[in-house]
């Protein structure tokens, strides 16, 4: 990311530092998830990181910053702890209970795994989904749509469905043409 050259000048003199550099996904992502103890995510910029979702996954606790959608993504004390963004001291003091208590990280792991598959899974998804459904379906007519490539083509009727995380799809048609975004 925008950071890297930053963080590998300062930390890349220490002998415990490795820049890993892109990962294979998601083989090698599942290797190195594996082989660490705590999954520490100290970003104040990601919206919905999907890294800590899979660290929970594989059962281990997590301890990233209370920023962005990260607080949506675990439970602060149960699956692992939410640390105030430029707050050092409170970062060594939990990953330090967590090195320490061994029981209280794997506890902490199993609960994190849990709380991803009830409430990320693909069943969960889709039952919020169509919850929300009929409050976020908009028709328009005669509508251009495009993206920053260019004009994709003018339609009779377009459907916006918008989903809780913000993503949208669009059915575009004419009465020539059907188009899934």
């Amino acid at each position: 990311g925008p950071y890297r050259e930053r963080i590998t000048n300062v930390l890349g003199k220490f002998k415990n530092f490795k820049w890993l550099g892109p990962l294979q996904y998601p083989d090698q992502v599942r290797e190195d998830l594996a082989a660490i103890d705590i999954y520490a995510l100290p970003s104040g910029i990601d919206m919905s990181p999907l890294t800590l979702q899979e660290a929970q996954l594989m059962k281990k606790p997590v301890v990233a910053t209370n920023s962005g959608g990260i607080p949506e993504l675990m439970k602060d004390g149960e699956t692992g702890f939410l640390v105030k963004k430029g707050d050092s001291k409170d970062w060594i003091k939990k990953l330090n209970f967590l090195l320490n208590d061994k029981y209280q990280a794997q506890k902490m792991g199993n609960a994190g795994r849990k709380f991803v598959e009830e409430n990320f899974g693909w069943e969960i998804m889709a039952k919020n989904h169509s919850s929300h459904r009929a409050s976020s379906l908009a028709w328009s007519s005669g509508v251009q749509v495009g993206f920053s490539s260019g004009l994709l083509g003018t339609f009779d009727q377009v459907l916006v469905i918008s989903f809780w995380n913000c993503s949208c799809f669009l059915l575009a048609y004419s009465y020539s043409s059907l188009a899934f975004l």
